[in-house]
């Protein structure tokens, strides 16, 4: 998966903070073991939610609101299918194909389309 290089630098900072663990993981547990998933959804997750002041949702919906800014900052679908790790772009599109129905996303693919058509014409010329 790609990472902005400043959050490949926080995260470096991170694991340089933390205890040294026999994994060399960046995000062990308390005891420097792998974490478990519904400890850190519990004990953290849903602790920073109530401290942040915001209603709870799931953790697995961090993942779709990831895709969602994706698709409506018109990232490329086979992209964000790698980046998600989908099996194929189908499964992709299958789960969130519904966002494209947005009408300005419609719009901005409709310009994308008629400027494609536009240079290949004069190009042709």
């Amino acid at each position: 998966m790609d990472i902005s290089v400043s959050l490949l630098n926080e995260l470096r900072k991170w694991k340089l903070a933390c205890p040294p663990n026999e994994h060399d993981l960046v995000f062990p547990s308390p005891d420097g073991g792998i974490t478990d998933h519904d400890n850190m959804v519990k004990r953290y997750y849903e602790a920073a939610l109530k401290k942040a002041g915001l209603p709870h949702f799931s953790f697995h919906s961090l993942r779709h609101t990831n895709v969602a800014i994706r698709i409506h900052s018109n990232q490329n679908i086979k992209y964000i299918q790698e980046q998600i790790g989908h099996a194929s772009i189908q499964v992709t599109l299958d789960i969130y194909g519904h966002l494209f129905k947005d009408l300005n996303f419609n719009r901005q693919q409709s310009a994308l389309l008629y400027s494609a058509v536009k240079e290949a014409i004069s190009n042709s010329l």
